[in-house]
């Protein structure tokens, strides 16, 4: 899966070849051995910064803004990207390090293994071929980033575009990390055994060719439909009904839920593959803003792991 490109881009079938010329190319790192231990990060200055830390011998990198004032106890937000595009590239384009330094929580950008991630087995690129334990990098990120910062445990979310997207619903599927998720463009894909109740905002352009709101036909395999995905964390989280509302091409579909969590699925018309209101969208909706407003509201009900 790959996000739309900017307009200075090139269009969505170049984007898809770019990715696979890149993969090619890169020299895919290995898991050692066995596993190695390392410190990791112990100061995190102000301002954006690169981190590193070591998975079964794997260096992983991740990128981390911590604001100028962080009052304590903050929260965390781990903004994943798609296939095909780097944290760089997120960081500078979707605008959550301005949220950040304006609200006072850290925000990451972690680093996918050959521009993918491994979120369910089948899905997708390098990542997921090499067998990459993509939910072990975001689980030891959090413990390392408390550690070192005044982070609120209660407050730690995430949000994936595309196959970030799909890690997202893994990651609320395999972990008790997350008061929230985020979705955009993305979909759940493999079995979710025992989740916890978690929060959930998925946001989807209606002619989304990459990830079908129908589920059908399309680049991840085994894909669910978006209403599947969302009437099964509906009951997940013992939900009411949801209440819809359309702004202009925007629908919002709001379901209250148990212990203050919500479930909401935000739907926009003549939209494809994109961060909304971001590079290459159309949409008058910003997915950054709307996601940060919707986890600034959600806090943990349940033990967070260490």
């Amino acid at each position: 899966m790959v996000d739309d490109p900017e307009p200075t881009r090139p269009n969505l079938t170049s984007t898809i070849w770019r990715f696979w010329a890149a993969a090619l190319a890169a020299v895919v790192m290995v898991a050692g051995c066995g596993p190695k231990s390392s410190t990791g990060p112990t100061r995190i200055p102000r301002g954006s910064s690169v981190q590193t830390i070591e998975i079964d011998g794997q260096p992983r990198t991740f990128r981390v803004y911590r604001p100028t004032r962080l009052s304590a106890p903050a929260p965390l937000v781990f903004v994943v990207h798609g296939w095909g595009f780097t944290a760089e590239q997120i960081e500078h384009d979707y605008g959550w390090n301005e949220l950040a330094e304006r609200h006072k929580f850290v925000v990451v950008h972690p680093e996918g293994v050959g521009l993918s991630w491994n979120a369910a087995g089948s899905c997708c690129g390098p990542a997921a071929d090499d067998g990459v334990d993509d939910v072990a990098f975001v689980t030891e990120m959090v413990a390392r980033l408390t550690r070192v910062l005044p982070i609120d445990r209660e407050r730690v979310h995430v949000a994936g575009m595309s196959n970030g997207g799909v890690l997202a619903y893994a990651l609320a599927c395999r972990t008790s990390l997350f008061a929230a998720i985020g979705v955009v463009a993305g979909t759940q894909v493999g079995r979710c055994a025992e989740p916890r109740p978690t929060s959930v905002i998925h946001v989807h352009g209606l002619d989304d060719t990459i990830v079908r709101f129908d589920g059908g036909p399309a680049v991840v395999p085994g894909a669910q439909s978006i209403p599947r995905v969302m009437a099964g964390w509906r009951r997940i989280s013992r939900c009411e009904n949801p209440q819809s509302s359309r702004r202009g091409p925007v629908v919002t579909a709001k379901a209250v839920c148990a212990d203050d969590r919500e479930v909401t699925l935000v739907t926009i018309d003549r939209e494809g593959h994109t961060w909304p209101g971001r590079a290459g969208s159309t949409a008058p909706w910003d997915a950054t803003d709307e996601l940060w407003r919707f986890f600034s509201r959600q806090r943990s009900t349940a033990p967070t792991e260490p």
